[in-house]
């Protein structure tokens, strides 16, 4: 088994004279939840664009490790910020969750029992069995972002990256939202990297935090953030920044 699901070894990226990473180094372990936290403009979009390969760093490297259990596009699933659907989008929960099952297979309109079985699993996973059938306009904010995620889980990745997947959802939401990572992570393998301002909801099952600011500031465990006097479930990012994270990394890598 690897020892690293990710491995950002040095990386840096410029768009004209903005240089937006500057030497970002640090690895992610497989079957865990990594938390990216920075204020807005400090790369976290430009080094998510890079892990997944839609921008090549300028230098240093990415090395990704995959299994071959995937359905999904190069092992990874995406769940970008929350939007709200409208009246005149009428799909229903099972068929957005379906479309999980597509890419990369070509089987939409020939789905087998195990698509089938696949996308029942993540709809139940996210708490949302009883609304399978249901138009994804009729529920609410919080209840579309899981259909979203559950869409994510049809695909079965070994990489799941969400980006703000739960700014602004209800409280029920929430916990719901972390019993559907802690299952994944645990119950399929899925390595989980997690873009987000709050991590309250998700506090007590994140293994690492890494706080960008172009460079690496902090890299470690939740715990040795907690000896700093910053806490996950009470403080938000402006905090964390204006602490004395500077150059603590972690020793794995």
């Amino acid at each position: 088994m690897n020892t690293s699901a990710i491995e950002i070894d040095h990386v840096s990226f410029s768009y004209g004279d903005n240089r937006v990473l500057d030497d970002v180094s640090f690895s992610i372990a497989p079957q865990s939840l990594c938390a990216l936290v920075g204020s807005n403009g400090s790369g976290k979009s430009t080094l998510i664009k890079c892990i997944t390969g839609l921008l090549k760093p300028q230098s240093g490297s990415i090395t990704v490790h995959h299994s071959n259990k995937t359905t999904g596009d190069q092992g990874f699933g995406y769940v970008e910020q929350r939007h709200l659907v409208t009246n005149d989008f009428p799909i229903s929960v099972s068929e957005v969750v379906g479309t999980g099952r597509v890419t990369g297979r070509g089987s939409w309109f020939r789905q087998s029992s195990e698509d089938k079985k696949a996308i029942e699993h993540a709809i139940e996973s996210v708490g949302l069995k009883d609304h399978a059938h249901c138009p994804m306009s009729e529920l609410s904010g919080g209840q579309q972002q899981r259909v979203l995620i559950a869409k994510a889980f049809a695909g079965e990745p070994d990489i799941l990256i969400l980006d703000e997947p739960i700014a602004g959802v209800d409280i029920e939401s929430q916990k719901l939202f972390q019993q559907a990572l802690t299952h994944i992570i645990s119950e399929h393998e899925t390595t989980v990297l997690l873009v987000s301002h709050e991590l309250a909801a998700v506090a007590d099952i994140v293994d690492q935090v890494v706080i960008l600011k172009n460079k690496v500031l902090f890299n470690d465990t939740v715990e040795e953030l907690s000896t700093q006097g910053i806490s996950l479930g009470t403080h938000s990012l402006p905090i964390w920044l204006a602490g004395d994270t500077s150059g603590h990394e972690r020793n794995d890598k």
